[in-house]
């Protein structure tokens, strides 16, 4: 399965992807999303050239995550900084969910069907941020994850391109 996703991602066309709409409409179609902000910044770019179903893939896993590990003591909050760091676009989305102990176990979100301890009678398969992962490294970019327990997750990607606009 894992193999046919690879030769899909490196077959897939690219197109010029508009950012704020795509992360929008990714919140807006998850069921589970009903109360809560989602704010998203931009201040240098807001389009990229990338694979369109890839990406919006990796939008999919990460604010479907969000939603799913949302804290039930607060109201979610979802920010997306669109940003340009070294002529590379980089995106970080941060929420203020549950949050994960990477303490020990700093790349395990990132492991094919790991599932960390926060995930206990919550929905998934360990598969999501896998894929984000991959999806990312196999266009040569990097992505990296902070967390914090009761505070939330921040995850970053950056980009190996300069088309942006």
């Amino acid at each position: 399965q894992v193999s046919k996703i690879n030769k899909y991602l490196l077959s897939e066309s690219k197109e010029w992807c508009h950012l704020p709409g795509m992360i929008q409409a990714v919140a807006d179609n998850n069921h589970d999303y009903k109360e809560g902000t989602l704010t998203i910044n931009h201040k240098e770019f807001q389009s990229i050239f990338y694979h369109e179903a890839s990406l919006r893939s990796v939008f999919q896993n990460i604010i479907g995550n969000s939603i799913k590990y949302k804290s039930p003591d607060r109201a979610l909050q979802i920010i997306v900084n669109l940003d340009m760091v070294d002529s590379n676009p980089v995106i970080i989305i941060e929420d203020n969910g549950l949050g994960m102990d990477l303490k020990n176990d700093l790349d395990g979100p990132f492991q094919l069907f790991k599932r960390l301890s926060n995930s206990k009678g919550i929905e998934g398969s360990g598969v999501g941020l896998h894929l984000v992962k991959k999806i990312i490294e196999l266009n040569n970019g990097h992505v990296s994850l902070l967390s914090k327990v009761g505070e939330g997750t921040s995850i970053k990607i950056i980009f190996n391109t300069d088309e942006t606009r």
